[in-house]
């Protein structure tokens, strides 16, 4: 068989695996690219998540310590917050209350 003048016998081959050898890496850049950007998503998510708990912790610190030694206002607002609403009748007053007295079973 003849090979065309300026022809190397083989090259077109060995450009042709080049050329897959290209593509595959391309894919795999693509793959490795995209799993790096849900690695930084599921980072800036968990970094997210520890700031609120943080900030819930603080929160939860906060209100435990105003519990502890609550000012007259503090306990007004409380109540004001359990109350439903209050019923006035002729020879009685009923507390609708928000909160359930029986003990929730989960």
């Amino acid at each position: 068989m003849a090979t065309p003048i300026g022809s190397v016998p083989g090259r077109e081959n060995r450009e042709g695996r080049l050329v897959k050898r290209k593509q595959h890496l391309e894919q795999e850049r693509q793959t490795i690219q995209t799993r790096l950007e849900q690695f930084q998503t599921l980072a800036r998510r968990t970094a997210a998540k520890e700031t609120m708990l943080q900030d819930f912790s603080a929160f939860c610190h906060q209100i435990k310590q105003a519990l502890n030694n609550p000012t007259p206002q503090a306990q007004q607002e409380v109540i004001r917050l359990l109350i439903d609403h209050v019923v006035v009748g002729e020879n009685e007053i009923v507390i609708k209350h928000i909160v359930r007295l029986t003990m929730i079973v989960v």
